[in-house]
Parts: structure tokens; sequence; C-alpha cells
């Protein structure tokens, strides 16, 4: 098995956990039932979350394993784009999940909130 799936599979396990998806999956018949979300755009938000999470599982993970990265080195562990990246951390760093703690090589580096 590539290293890339191994990583991939266990994001997608860490999903099973997350609050969010968790929440969306348990709400949807009520949403659908309730007329204010389509079955085809209930589907749609439910990919696009799904893969937000599975991708901020992946950073966290990489950032848990090798210590404080950089946007640069984290894109390169994960396959992810620098853009996709950095929309990640913004949202990790608003819920508090992981802060910045310095700078290598002109780039900011991240760790997990303790």
């Amino acid at each position: 098995m590539s290293e890339n799936l191994r990583k991939r599979l266990e994001a997608a396990f860490g999903l099973l956990g997350n609050m969010r998806v968790r929440w969306l999956i348990g709400r949807s018949q009520a949403l659908l039932e309730s007329g204010s979300i389509s079955e085809e755009e209930l589907e749609s938000l439910m990919r696009s979350v799904m893969r937000e999470e599975l991708e901020r599982w992946l950073i966290m993970k990489e950032i848990e394993r090798r210590g404080p990265l950089s946007v640069k080195e984290i894109s390169e562990s994960t396959s992810l784009s620098e853009q996709a990246i950095v929309e990640h951390i913004l949202a990790l760093r608003r819920f508090g999940r992981i802060n910045s703690i310095g700078e290598k090589e002109n780039w900011y580096l991240y760790d997990l909130s303790k």
C-alpha cells in the first residue's frame, strides 16, 4: 500500500469521530424533510464537508507525525495545493486546532495546539 493511500485511509477513519460530519449525517433526514435543502444540495454539501474535513485531518496528522511544518512542507507531504493548505490553516487556527509558532526559511511554521 502506498504511503499516500495509507495516509488518506487513516484520515477517512478519523472522519468518523468528526463532530461536523456526524452532525450533518445525523441531521440530513430532518433537513430533507423540512424542505430547507434538496437531495442534490445535501449530497453536494456532504461531499464538500467530508473533503474539507479529510484534508484538515491530513494536515493535522502530518504535523503530529513530523512536528511543526510550513505550508510548503505540508503541501509536499500531502499533495494538497499550497492555496488549499492556507485555507485549511485559517480554519484550523480559527477553531483553535493549530498555532503559528515561528518561521523557517521565510515560511510560517504551524504546530498543533496544546
